[in-house]
């Protein structure tokens, strides 16, 4: 399987060398025999999301202070290809990068979300927790522990602090 990476960033203007990656992989399983996968919201919604997110800070008026880079990824259908190759080959600095947030399944959050990872870095899931009681985004932000399900993972296995959103 050939991976095909799209990526983007918008630099920060206050700290440009640090860094914050979010990801969405654009594949899906389509059909495995007489199973249909629709990719609606695996994983059309995370790179809907990453796209919105994409157009919005790059913007002048919502310029963030560290960098944003935005990543599309293939293959995390067939075992993290794209993500794993990108986190092998990241074109920075792996150690400047603050946080990767890996988007998949979102869809309309309704009932909130699910972070995973969250037991790995606790202080940042209160500090996302908190946000959301202070500005009533969400339903509910949820905790589920480690994993290595999707696109964060070849990024925290390289040692890059990584959450996984989904609803």
């Amino acid at each position: 399987h050939e991976t095909r990476n799209v990526w983007a960033q918008v630099k920060g203007s206050k700290y440009p060398d640090s860094i914050l990656i979010i990801g969405a992989h654009f594949d899906h399983l389509g059909m495995m025999g007489d199973v249909q996968y629709p990719g609606a919201n695996d994983n059309a919604s995370g790179t809907a999301m990453l796209l919105e997110l994409a157009r919005h800070f790059s913007q002048k008026e919502n310029q963030t202070e560290c960098t944003l880079v935005f990543a599309a990824f293939s293959g995390e259908e067939a075992g993290l290809m794209g993500s794993r190759y990108m986190a092998r080959h990241f074109p920075y600095n792996l150690k400047k990068v603050r946080l990767m947030i890996n988007l998949d399944m979102v869809a309309t959050g309704s009932e909130g979300v699910t972070v995973v990872n969250a037991n790995a870095f606790p202080k940042l899931f209160q500090d996302l927790v908190d946000l959301n009681e202070q500005k009533h985004y969400l339903k509910e932000v949820k905790a589920r522990g480690e994993s290595c399900n999707s696109d964060h993972c070849p990024f925290y296995e390289e040692g890059v602090p990584a959450i996984f959103i989904y609803t």
